[in-house]
């Protein structure tokens, strides 16, 4: 764990500037020291971290402690089996792990420290990266999806699979999880598309849901998206980037009041319909692709292109 500041403390030498990304931690005590209701603000990118003559490459928590600009912990002098040489107060790290392999991670490294102005400044952000603000319901602006459907359409429903054990207990957290933050609500829409599992690499479950009778009947948004290859030739002199990857970005928009039925989807535990922007619809793309473009409007091509992979 460490501050904000404690990330350029006189024995942590770091290569790379401190990356906020969100983190869980279910802790209350440091020690003796209380931490707050939300300890964990951020976690650090791979830092090396010099003290004396060791070296290593650690990961850190960012953490509202006051007490401390650095914890190392319980579970790190295990790790090392530290000698410590209480006549001097020294610390000696005798592990064949530290030998072989901490110095070895530095070597050719020329190291850097981190501006802790910068950083003071990067705390004063670090609850856009929190999981409250993902888990808040959007507000309604001119940016929110449109389903317009085709005129006098036959609507068409769709029919609950078949789901092992994992996927309705997967189901079932998701149900609960979304409705708690306001993303669905319970339906009475005549609509209901299927919802199924695909599996991820690691044998995860991804929910998704069958829109296809939705999109078929849907008035398209012809917002353009942008060509790959030329965002590629546009960026083939840049030598440094810095990538930001939304998380649940179509969840951040909501859709036009009164067109909330048309999302509905049927589960084994009831039926549903989104209030904020779901993935797979067919206007999902273009109607963030424009909220995007004018966010960032005056910085477009100069120093930001922006890119969707998702339907």
């Amino acid at each position: 764990y460490c501050q904000f500041h404690g990330l350029g403390f006189c024995h942590a030498v770091v290569h790379s500037p401190a990356a906020v990304v969100t983190a869980g931690f279910g802790g209350k005590r440091l020690n003796r020291w209380p931490l707050h209701s939300d300890p964990v603000v951020a976690v650090t990118r791979p830092l090396h971290v010099h003290i004396g003559p060791h070296v290593e490459e650690a990961v850190f928590y960012v953490a509202t402690v006051s007490h401390f600009p650095v914890v190392l912990g319980v579970e790190w002098l295990r790790a090392h089996d530290l000698q410590i040489i209480w006549s001097s107060g020294a610390v000696r790290f005798p592990g064949k792990k530290c030998a072989t392999h901490h110095l070895r991670v530095c070597a050719g490294n020329v190291a850097t420290y981190v501006d802790l102005d910068l950083l003071a400044e990067l705390g004063d952000y670090a609850n856009v990266f929190g999981e409250k603000e993902v888990d808040q319901l959007p507000p309604h602006r001119s940016y929110d999806c449109l389903v317009d459907l085709v005129p006098d359409v036959k609507l068409l429903v769709g029919q609950i699979y078949s789901l092992s054990e994992l996927g309705l207990a997967t189901l079932r957290d998701f149900i609960d999880k979304t409705l708690r933050k306001g993303f669905i609500r319970p339906s009475t829409s005549p609509l209901a598309a299927s919802v199924l599992f695909m599996k991820k690499k690691l044998g995860e479950l991804r929910l998704c849901y069958d829109y296809q009778k939705l999109n078929a009947i849907t008035i398209h948004n012809r917002y353009p998206l942008p060509l790959i290859p030329e965002l590629i030739e546009r960026l083939r002199q840049v030598n440094i980037f810095t990538k930001l990857d939304l998380r649940g970005a179509y969840n951040l928009v909501q859709f036009r009041a009164g067109d909330e039925w048309k999302t509905a989807f049927q589960t084994h535990y009831g039926h549903f319909e989104y209030t904020v922007m779901p993935f797979a619809l067919i206007n999902a793309s273009g109607v963030f692709m424009h909220f995007m473009h004018d966010v960032f409007r005056d910085l477009l091509d100069k120093f930001v292109v922006i890119y969707s992979s998702s339907p």
